[in-house]
């Protein structure tokens, strides 16, 4: 685990963004996962701390993965639905991210949120699908 790990499973807000920041104009590799497979957009994810979601995707840019998947296959759109939290899963997906890949389970994050049924979520998924089909 790295300093970008524990910063990102930081749940309250304070100074996260400006301490990844300080990791990223340092070289800090936003990608690197650790013996579970989680990077830290999966911390963040499952953390909610969306002031600290929001810097990570606009200051690492492109050189962020968001779809890296954990051993069981979990991306960090995952996590959001895991740990429901419905804000960080629309900046995500605002982002680019794809609820569409399956876990080792064979769950994408739409059959993943039908099973939870938090309205929240399914309300952002309900966006993003309506978005990606004005997009056709």
């Amino acid at each position: 685990m790295t300093a970008m790990h524990l910063i990102c499973s930081i749940v309250y807000e304070s100074k996260s963004d400006q301490l990844l920041e300080v990791c990223l104009k340092n070289g800090a590799n936003p990608n690197i996962q650790d013996i579970y497979g989680r990077a830290p957009i999966h911390m963040v994810a499952a953390s909610g701390n969306i002031q600290a979601i929001q810097s990570l995707v606009l200051k690492a840019g492109d050189k962020l993965q968001l779809d890296l998947q954990t051993i069981g296959g979990e991306t960090a759109a995952h996590k959001c639905v895991m740990f429901c939290k419905p804000e960080c899963l629309q900046i995500l997906l605002n982002a680019g991210a794809n609820p569409l890949l399956l876990t080792a389970e064979g769950e994408s994050v739409i059959t993943m949120a039908e099973k939870c049924q938090n309205a929240q979520i399914i309300e952002v998924l309900k966006r993003w699908i309506e978005k990606q089909q004005q997009l056709k």
